[in-house]
């Protein structure tokens, strides 16, 4: 099974790299990290066994976590970020969750949130 993990607070704690050290054992997986701005992070993490991609889009508004979440989740089905994906999973509900439900209603891909 290949997943594809969201999860917007990947930068700010340890906890989401030990976590994805340990699912990518058991299952293939890619990561994708919701970020407002481009802060040095790079395009792909080379130090992890498994595949990390910052997304940038402008600053994030207040309340605007329809807007954003539309953003991004245009942004991944386009740039076929979803190749060969059977499952999304995201890690917060109204963030990454919500990215994630767009997904689903634009692809059919199955998520967890």
């Amino acid at each position: 099974m290949k997943t594809l993990q969201i999860s917007s607070d990947y930068y700010n704690t340890p906890v989401y790299e030990h976590l994805f050290n340990t699912l990518q054992r058991a299952i293939d997986l890619n990561v994708i990290v919701p970020l407002s701005e481009n802060k040095g992070y790079s395009v792909i993490e080379t130090d992890v066994p498994f595949n990390i991609s910052p997304l940038y889009w402008g600053r994030n508004r207040s309340f605007g976590v329809q807007i954003n979440s539309s953003k991004y989740a245009k942004i991944i089905v386009e740039n076929r970020y979803l190749e060969g994906i059977n499952l999304v999973h995201a890690h917060f509900v109204m963030t990454d969750g919500s990215i994630a439900l767009k997904i689903h209603r634009r692809t059919g891909i199955p998520y967890v949130s």
